[in-house]
């Protein structure tokens, strides 16, 4: 992905802007790909190699804007508007959706170039977050439930002890599941896992476990055991679940992660005061 040549898409009803940009695009050892309207770029396939658009406002079936917002989950396709008209509520609003550049034709090649160059960097590096994010997702998916309860409950803080007593497990099973963890997700330390978890969603994890508890405990045929797989997870992470008001948007974690730190022992009695425990 990273060797394949960069795709500059240009989306104008000029044909002579087509052409200029795409010899320009050209001369920077990139692939142009030339569009006349919004719907006949939709058409087009996806592609997973660094790219960016180069897309005119006033186009004759579906507007620069409205096509960026249609846009909206291609954060690996930034792009850079032109326009032979410039009007300060467009650019505004094409600004605040996303958008690298605004010109106003006709522009300098180098101010093009420049906006290019910068929209296929910021490409790369979406695309590279994305890879990351899928592997860590694959990584999460292939642990079991056991694994993931442990999991959540380890990176929340607790000692292993603790994540035996919540889970009606001993905490020899506890620490096997945690090495399984470890080695699946391919963490290095307790403050690798803590980050993946973060980069997963604390609340995402949570409330994937209370579904996934539910069906779990419906399967137990001893109420007595059924117990050990009903852990209320919403409060595992009690910051993520504090709401602001009425708005249902969680307000910021202050999870802090639980790091032993080598340097300042007293830093690290100091979270295990809190609750965190042996790494």
């Amino acid at each position: 992905m990273s060797d394949a040549k960069p795709i500059v898409f240009v989306v104008d009803d000029d044909v002579s802007v087509q052409e200029s940009i795409g010899l320009l695009v050209e001369s920077m050892g990139m692939r142009p790909e030339t569009f006349g309207s919004g719907q006949e770029f939709l058409l087009r396939p996806q592609t997973v190699t660094p790219s960016c658009l180069v897309l005119d406002v006033f186009l004759p079936d579906l507007n620069g804007c409205d096509l960026q917002t249609l846009l909206v989950d291609r954060p690996d396709m930034p792009i850079i508007f032109i326009s032979g008209y410039g009007d300060v509520p467009t650019t505004v609003r094409a600004m605040k959706a996303g958008a690298v550049e605004f010109f106003i034709k006709p522009f300098a090649d180098d101010a093009i170039t420049g906006a290019i160059r910068n929209a296929i960097d910021r490409s790369r590096a979406a695309l590279a977050d994305g890879a990351e994010m899928r592997a860590l997702r694959d990584s999460y998916a292939s642990l079991s439930l056991r694994e993931r309860q442990v999991m959540v409950l380890v990176v929340a803080g607790r000692l292993n002890k603790q994540v035996g007593g919540e889970l009606g497990i001993s905490e020899i099973t506890v620490k096997a599941h945690r090495g399984s963890v470890m080695r699946k997700m391919k963490a290095g330390s307790l403050c690798d896992l803590v980050r993946m978890a973060s980069g997963l969603g604390f609340e995402t994890l949570c409330d994937g476990l209370m579904a996934e508890s539910r069906l779990a405990a419906n399967r137990v045929p001893h109420a007595s055991h059924r117990a050990h797989h009903l852990v209320d997870w919403t409060k595992v992470f009690p910051a993520v679940w504090s709401r602001s008001g009425s708005s249902g948007v969680p307000r910021r974690s202050n999870i802090d992660p639980p790091c032993r730190s080598n340097t300042d022992p007293g830093m690290d009695a100091g979270r295990r005061t809190a609750g965190y425990g042996q790494v």
